[in-house]
């Protein structure tokens, strides 16, 4: 079975630990580390969720070179904070494949802009494991061999899917 480590990221109270416990078939909550798995299409994946303390730190160990993609959790009811932005950034410049979930969709459903990003923006409810498990999908598709093969061989084209409404 193949496994795939995604970082799970986003500021505090933006949805990361409820989605975990709504899609996590097993989820372990320590003092500096959330982590969970789950199987998604066969694949079984490795969900690692840092605190808020030791966000930065993780991101320049060398444990982050083995992760396949990025979650980012935004709340969509404060919309980009400086901290998102700061977050998002960095993981831009490790050119690691991630996704960015505007999260609390049941409380503003207003689509989140962010101009300076080309990563897909999925509307969530994090209570909801349905809508957390397509976010999933997605961010998997984004790394699946057939992304990497189009990354290496300039003649094939994905279409760039702008809705990723539920």
């Amino acid at each position: 079975m193949e496994i795939k480590k995604i970082l799970v990221m986003g500021a505090p109270g933006s949805g990361k630990t409820t989605a975990m416990e709504n899609v996590c078939d097993e989820l372990l909550q320590t003092r500096n580390l959330e982590q969970g798995s789950l199987i998604i299409k066969n694949r079984k994946i490795h969900l690692l969720s840092p605190s808020e303390k030791r966000k930065w730190k993780f991101m320049q160990y060398s444990q982050f070179k083995d992760i396949n993609g990025v979650i980012i959790f935004v709340d969509n009811t404060k919309g980009i904070t400086k901290s998102d932005e700061e977050l998002i950034k960095a993981i831009n410049q490790k050119h690691i494949p991630y996704a960015i979930i505007a999260n609390k969709q049941d409380l503003k459903n207003e689509e989140l802009r962010i101009d300076f990003v080309d990563a897909p923006i999925i509307p969530t409810i994090a209570k909801d494991g349905k809508s957390i498990r397509k976010a999933l999908e997605i961010l998997l598709e984004l790394i699946s061999p057939y992304r990497e093969f189009v990354k290496t061989h300039p003649y094939v084209e994905i279409v760039k899917i702008k809705n990723y409404s539920k």
